[in-house]
């Protein structure tokens, strides 16, 4: 049975990794994260995936493994919700109720209120996410354009030079929505009619190899951790703060290897984002989609795009994944070691419990010792 302690040490548990990690990682971003934007967006990433992993793994490479217990224990203290520790027979035990019965666990009436109020938050933010994509979905394909054959061409040129086995399909739309990807499994390539037709030629590949390189990367089931991460800590405001960060990290990490590895102008790349800026009253944002946004071009970031063509940055490799598999062991487990240390617990006769460490059987030999007397 799942004890009650258990559950709110958890939750408490979490809430205080979860925030102190997402501070660190910003004030370290903010340092440094416009020189080095694969590792903010690494570290951004750590943070998603500890709002998403519980506190119940224990390792000694962990970090949060070596803090101090801060477990609640009712037969120590007996504080924690009304329960009284002095002894088994004078603790009342409220009688489960139903979502309590499910959770396996006899359930203050708080309690359950507060875990009801967490997944009506919880499925409120999912059932918003997949409405939106759905809505924005069918709109899309039911009002798509049909491309010319051109910039079917080119989308495909693109997409074998970015390294990727098929191009997305096309939804050139006049709706006025994109340019943006979606799709983990199924991908699709938004295009706004009207960027198509006033964007040069330059300027259209450099948009284009921006969605395309978002593929890549697997950007599109980044945003899907994102949401699941934002939906359960939805009650946390710096996990959507996160989240927003996050994303930007994301497209830092594009406008790089739109100018390094695609080969793209510099010049005609920051053009072609401030084009998209231009349109900004036409083009509608979209939630839940990658891709560029009007709302994120900024003058710091065009300055960076335009600075970056003179610098070489960190390259991927083997050495990233090392290290951001080296960062994964230190922040993400999350249970104490001394709470999965195995004890023994016995009861007085005066009915109060102690515990006491396990010690090691002691062998003897009888035939040796017999051996000894004689």
């Amino acid at each position: 049975m799942t004890s009650q302690h258990e559950i709110v040490g958890l939750f408490a548990t979490h809430l205080w990794q979860l925030t102190l990690l997402i501070v660190v990682v910003g004030l370290v971003t903010r340092l440094f994260g416009t020189r080095y934007p694969r590792a903010a967006h690494s570290l951004w990433l750590l943070v998603i995936l500890k709002a998403i992993i519980p506190p119940v793994v224990a390792s000694p490479t962990g970090l949060f493994s070596w803090s101090p217990a801060a477990s609640v224990q009712s037969t120590e203290e007996g504080l924690a919700l009304g329960f009284d520790s002095a002894a088994p027979s004078q603790v009342a035990v409220a009688e489960p109720s139903a979502l309590g019965a499910w959770l396996g666990l006899q359930a203050n009436p708080w309690l359950v209120a507060l875990l009801m109020v967490w997944a009506v938050g919880v499925f409120a933010v999912f059932a918003c996410w997949l409405t939106r994509r759905h809505s924005l979905l069918h709109n899309l394909e039911s009002h798509a354009a049909e491309p010319s054959e051109g910039l079917l061409e080119e989308i495909r040129l693109v997409a074998s030079r970015c390294g990727l086995k098929h191009a997305p399909r096309v939804l050139l739309t006049d709706e006025n929505h994109g340019p943006a990807t979606m799709g983990i499994f199924r991908k699709r390539l938004i295009l706004p009619t009207r960027l198509s037709e006033v964007a040069r030629g330059e300027e259209l590949r450099s948009i284009i190899t921006h969605e395309l390189l978002h593929i890549r990367r697997g950007d599109t089931l980044l945003s899907l951790l994102q949401v699941l991460a934002v939906a359960l800590c939805w009650f946390h405001p710096l996990v959507w703060w996160a989240s927003r960060q996050a994303t930007d990290a994301a497209e830092r990490c594009v406008d790089d290897d739109v100018v390094a590895t695609a080969g793209c102008s510099a010049v005609d790349y920051a053009s072609a984002l401030i084009r998209v800026l231009e349109m900004r009253c036409r083009l509608r944002p979209m939630s839940g989609v990658v891709g560029v946004q009007h709302g994120d071009i900024t003058v710091s970031r065009l300055n960076t795009i335009l600075r970056s063509g003179a610098k070489k940055r960190l390259g991927g490799g083997l050495t990233p994944s090392l290290a951001f598999v080296c960062l994964a062991a230190l922040v993400l487990p999350g249970q104490t070691l001394d709470s999965v240390r195995p004890s023994f617990c016995h009861f007085t006769k005066g009915g109060e419990q102690s515990s006491a460490t396990a010690q090691p059987p002691v062998l003897v030999n009888s035939d040796l010792n017999g051996r000894q007397q004689g």
